[in-house]
């Protein structure tokens, strides 16, 4: 979604004039666009910090489950962003949570999403996507997150202006995981990332750490069978 949006508003430009690309450019704010700047979507290669991106989707066993509660209203890109972020990192999986079934997006797409008071469901966090006070959190899954002992995270709560919803998604995953799966979930989805401001971990230790487990395993199991063969040689 994202490599895309340059070409989108040159569309926009071509269809509506520069005027109107101007207007949706400066509001969405996506970093590095200008109005005659280029579309062109630069080539990526492969980096040694892609080996996070690996371990994370080849090791994703006791990863957290990541609510990502709806409201009313809510902005549509920054719904998107932590589903395209999570999900585009393998860090954490992610469920749609709402007080009610559905929910109705700023400019009228209809979102399905699992009501707070479904009763199986388990997640370790509950972000709050496009909302900048707690007051503008529905009190019904306020009191849901409540009842289970979570907090509820704002993650775009204290944002600048003039900054895309992604930044704070990013940070948000690299505080939460580690800053090199975020720079590489961002390259992984054609965003630039000389303006993030991360904190957190510097590699993903959860994967490393299955994948030392699981070599270890591999280890062992292959060295049970020559205690055996020894015995029956002699």
């Amino acid at each position: 979604m994202t490599s895309g949006v340059f070409g989108a508003l040159r569309l926009v430009e071509q269809l509506a004039g520069a005027g109107e690309a101007q207007r949706v450019g400066q509001a969405l704010a996506y970093p590095g666009w200008s109005l005659h700047g280029p579309t062109a979507i630069r080539a990526q290669r492969w980096a040694p910090d892609e080996l996070a991106y690996l371990l994370a989707a080849v090791f994703p066993w006791l990863r957290p489950t990541v609510g990502v509660g709806l409201v009313e209203g809510v902005g549509e890109l920054e719904v998107a962003a932590p589903f395209e972020v999570y999900t585009s990192s393998f860090a954490a999986r992610t469920v749609p949570i709402a007080a009610e079934a559905t929910v109705t997006t700023r400019h009228g797409l209809r979102l399905v999403a699992t009501p707070a008071h479904a009763g199986a469901l388990r997640i370790d966090r509950l972000v709050v996507p496009g909302v900048g006070a707690i007051e503008e959190v529905d009190s019904r899954l306020l009191g849901w997150a409540a009842d289970r002992g979570l907090k509820v995270e704002l993650p775009n709560g204290g944002q600048a202006a003039g900054r895309f919803s992604f930044d704070a998604m990013l940070g948000d995953l690299a505080g939460h995981s580690d800053q090199t799966t975020a720079r590489v979930t961002a390259k992984s989805i054609e965003y630039p990332t000389e303006q993030l401001e991360l904190a957190g971990a510097g590699w993903p230790w959860r994967p490393t750490a299955l994948l030392a487990l699981t070599a270890t395993a591999a280890i062992g199991i292959g060295l049970l069978p020559t205690p055996a063969t020894r015995r029956n040689r002699r």
